[in-house]
């Protein structure tokens, strides 16, 4: 699970979505933006538009968070905040091949 200190708050999100830029991967969006600390903070949206059931949409919320875990403790990501948002292709994936794509579109916003 993903530790409270690497999370974003309601109000941190919604400065991300308003002045943050925007990349796209094939599963996933990264609206992000250069966070004031040294500790990565990220948010992850899974809207209705990918399932209509909430069992589903948790289940893809917590393999993002898990990638995202991963990431963090590896120490790719360095002092960004960042909102994920998924799209409807993310349902049957598993999850390295969220890690691939999100790493891949980290990668971009890093070089």
């Amino acid at each position: 699970m993903l530790s409270l200190r690497h999370r974003l708050l309601r109000s941190e999100i919604e400065d991300v979505m308003k002045h943050g830029k925007a990349l796209k991967g094939s599963l996933l969006s990264l609206k992000y933006k250069e966070g004031s600390g040294k500790k990565p903070k990220f948010a992850v949206v899974v809207s209705k538009k990918v399932s209509n059931s909430a069992v589903k949409r948790n289940k893809v919320k917590r393999r993002v968070r898990e990638v995202v875990r991963v990431l963090v403790k590896d120490g790719r990501v360095k002092g960004l905040s960042c909102v994920v948002i998924t799209n409807r292709d993310i349902l049957d994936k598993s999850v390295d091949e969220i890690l691939e794509d999100l790493s891949a579109v980290l990668n971009r916003v890093v070089a």
